[in-house]
Order: structure tokens, then C-alpha cells, then sequence
């Protein structure tokens, strides 16, 4: 999710059944800085409640090897016109604003 005027970026990681949502600044969109975010998000999650990880597929997440070696988990990408997750996005999209400064 892009700040405005390209004041950063937010990192989200949403759980698809309890909608849990784990979130992180990024100064850049760059696949290592964005790796970096999602490891660390990652790493506040008990290794029994992981199981996969599925990215969008954009080049941010080109990180993804990098991430299934540090955290274990099997990367997916997803399917580039899913009709499920974009209720979930949207209702993430209006949320964040008055959560995250």
C-alpha cells in the first residue's frame, strides 16, 4: 500500500480466515527492503500458526526465496485476478489510513 506523495509504504500480511493483519513501514518498494519487512513481520508469528505465504506478483516480492529459506514457509503467488481477496483488500485499503500515521 503506497503512502501519499511517496512517503513510504505499508507491508501488509493478512491472515485469509481470521482477517489477523500484521503491518510494517517501508521507505522503499525495493525487493530487499520489502524482504526484510515481511521476515520480520513473519518472525513475531509462532512457527505452528504458519503454514504458507501467498504474494501478489509484483516485482517487491521477486525477495520470495529469500523469504521461504529464512521462515520455512511454502511461497505462492497469487492468481492475478482473484475475485475472493478483494473484499479483504478493500476493506484493508479504507482501514489503514486511520490506524497507521
Amino acid at each position: 500500500m503506497a503512502g501519499s506523495r511517496g512517503t513510504g509504504y505499508l507491508v501488509t500480511l493478512v491472515d485469509r480466515c481470521s482477517c489477523y493483519t500484521l503491518c510494517e513501514y517501508t521507505k522503499t518498494k525495493e525487493k530487499d527492503a520489502v524482504g526484510a519487512v515481511i521476515a520480520q513481520l513473519l518472525s513475531t508469528v509462532p512457527h505452528h500458526y504458519r503454514k504458507t505465504l501467498t504474494l501478489d506478483n509484483g516485482t517487491e516480492f521477486m525477495c520470495y526465496e529469500d523469504v521461504e529459506r529464512s521462515s520455512k514457509l511454502d511461497v505462492f503467488f497469487a492468481y492475478p485476478y482473484p475475485f475472493v481477496g478483494t473484499r479483504y483488500k478493500r476493506e484493508h485499503q479504507r482501514f489503514a489510513p486511520s490506524v497507521v500515521p
